[in-house]
């Protein structure tokens, strides 16, 4: 077996029954690769530890963590996870290859019409949904998570930050942990490292909406503080003001999402999806 012994993987390398094929993203810690296995004619992802992280405890239990989200979840709108190992102390996780670009990236390479955004909307909107329905609270809801596909097809992607929120302590006892996620998409109760449930994720959700349909996220600062006192200070503003195909209606509901009181937004992704179901989102008609 081949394994890298420098400071990045390589192509052909072999990883337990799996070969190396191409290098699809890296970051501080992993790499991503499209992979062969070496017995069946299948082609995988895996994400994989950086070498020189090698016996990293944090990074371990990283992927094991995301491993043990994926395996719980089975839909097409969430990326499939396969499996998970160890080899010289490097861990790796396999899943689905989904050779497609993440939301920011295939807005600015498509320049997508309103009846593509709609549709992606509402398929990002599905996937939270079941997301949700298993009892997990993603925490890291943003547009570099969701990978999407020809004709609109979203993929829900990195369960690293997620926690199971067990059904008959749903509103018992909501999740508290260490402050953890990206800046610009953060609930305000996420900030402050509050207990957080599903209508956390669904301010994020309101988040990537407003970018998504604007160009912008709804707030930007000088400084990180300054974008987190803004996400819990500074009043939502209207995506309409920046977009003016969107109705009125839905750009209020928008800011809904965005409401700095969880008990303010909808309780759950299943009302979002109903609404985005039975609504329009531009004035001009969609089909």
């Amino acid at each position: 077996m081949t394994r890298a012994s420098s400071e990045r993987h390589a192509a052909n390398d072999s990883w337990g029954e799996y070969r190396l094929v191409h290098r699809v993203v890296q970051s501080q810690a992993t790499e991503i690769w499209e992979v062969a296995h070496q017995r069946r004619n299948q082609t995988c992802a895996m994400k994989i530890m950086m070498p020189h992280w090698a016996g990293s405890r944090h990074v371990i239990q990283s992927l094991k963590r995301e491993y043990n989200v994926g395996r719980t979840l089975d839909h097409h709108t969430v990326i499939q996870t396969y499996g998970y190992g160890v080899i010289d102390r490097i861990a790796f996780l396999v899943m689905e290859f989904y050779p497609a670009p993440n939301l920011k990236q295939w807005t600015h390479q498509k320049s997508p019409e309103e009846k593509d955004l709609a549709r992606v909307i509402r398929s990002m909107a599905e996937s939270l949904c079941y997301f949700h329905q298993q009892n997990w609270v993603h925490r890291d809801i943003k547009p570099d998570n969701f990978l999407v596909g020809d004709a609109g097809k979203v993929k829900l992607i990195d369960f690293n930050l997620a926690k199971k929120l067990p059904s008959w302590l749903r509103r018992v006892l909501p999740i508290q942990s260490k402050v953890q996620g990206t800046p610009s998409y953060m609930s305000p109760e996420q900030i402050r490292g509050e207990p957080q449930d599903f209508r956390s994720d669904i301010y994020s959700f309101g988040c990537v909406l407003f970018e998504l349909l604007t160009g912008k996220p709804p707030f930007t600062g000088e400084s990180a503080n300054d974008l987190l006192n803004k996400h819990l200070r500074a009043a939502a503003p209207s995506p309409q003001k920046f977009n003016a195909a969107i109705r009125p209606a839905f750009s209020e509901q928008v800011q809904r999402l965005l409401s700095k009181r969880p008990d303010d937004r909808p309780r759950t992704m299943d009302q979002v999806l109903e609404y985005l179901s039975n609504q329009e989102i531009f004035t001009s008609v969609q089909t």
